[in-house]
């Protein structure tokens, strides 16, 4: 509960069974009975640096160690120089001991989730009943050295038993950050990245409604439908002929723009990955469904606690 939720709800729990308006308003006016909100500040600052530290990373740190003592069935390691915290729940633990977690993982980031700017990245691994996490990291930036450092943090944490011993999966999908990209590619090499083609559809779609790229407006979607017949072409010879079709368009910066598209055909055109285990997902949806879940539920409530 947040400091003015709070005195919100004192307000109604003192006056809930007075009539008198009088009365009502003499109750509010006394401090000692409802304190001013410097004093409600106060007092709430108080209780958050005692429960989870004064927002400075060292603080925060020991109160992520003492948390170890509290939960030792979960991994919950600490990197102090960069500002990391892998988390390893119990179930993330025996997800990574299923043959599920070395085909292919999810991978999202939240930024800001708290007062410090702190980001939080997380694993999840696919089951035939949705997703299930396998890590969260907390760290500070999202830049490539963070998150290398993040993802080396978490390879170091989870040791020989991750992604079912592999070490790690044999597909990463994303969405197009490329920090986040390369530092998997780096950490990672052995695996593929593919690009969420709901993204990557989002992306050209707002290029299209971009007014200084001249696109009509009626043409929009006529230039979504045929990119879409490259994306979801059945195999690579017919996309091949489709992409040189719109790299060859009467519109040249849409046929510039497609150009770029072209060179990173393998990232998001479906046809290039029907020998890999993708398990029919094309998308990140299943970490953007906890990621909003994140947010609505659990940064709501308490990003200014936390």
């Amino acid at each position: 509960m947040t400091p003015s939720a709070a005195k919100a709800y004192h307000k109604i729990k003192i006056t809930a069974n007075i009539d008198d308006d009088m009365q009502v308003i003499k109750l509010l006016a006394d401090a000692q009975t409802n304190p001013t909100d410097r004093q409600v500040y106060q007092m709430f600052d108080y209780w958050r640096t005692k429960h989870f530290g004064d927002r400075t990373e060292n603080s925060i740190a020991q109160v992520v160690r003492e948390m170890q003592n509290t939960f030792p069935d979960c991994i919950i390691e600490v990197q102090e120089n960069p500002f990391c915290i892998c988390i390893v729940t119990p179930i993330m633990r025996r997800a990574h001991g299923l043959p599920l977690s070395r085909d292919i993982v999810f991978v999202d980031s939240s930024g800001s989730c708290d007062q410090g700017g702190s980001c939080v990245t997380f694993f999840f691994g696919v089951t035939k009943v949705g997703g299930i996490p396998l890590a969260v990291l907390i760290h500070k930036f999202t830049t490539k050295d963070d998150y290398a450092s993040a993802f080396k943090f978490l390879r170091k944490s989870l040791g020989n038993f991750a992604f079912y011993g592999q070490m790690e999966p044999s597909i990463f999908m994303t969405d197009d950050s490329k920090s986040e990209r390369q530092a998997l590619n780096v950490i990672f090499p052995n695996s593929t990245l593919f690009l969420c083609t709901f993204h990557v559809l989002q992306a050209l779609w707002r290029w299209l409604c971009e007014s200084k790229h001249g696109v009509i407006k009626f043409e929009r979607q006529l230039y979504m439908q045929r990119f879409r017949k490259v994306m979801y072409s059945p195999n690579e010879i017919e996309a091949k002929v489709f992409m040189d079709e719109l790299c060859n368009d009467k519109s040249t910066l849409f046929s510039k723009h497609m150009m770029t598209y072209r060179n990173r055909m393998l990232e998001w055109c479906t046809c290039y990955r029907n020998q890999f285990p993708t398990h029919g997902h094309n998308t990140n949806n299943i970490v953007e469904a906890s990621i909003r879940v994140f947010k609505d539920i659990v940064l709501v409530t308490y990003k200014t606690t936390y």
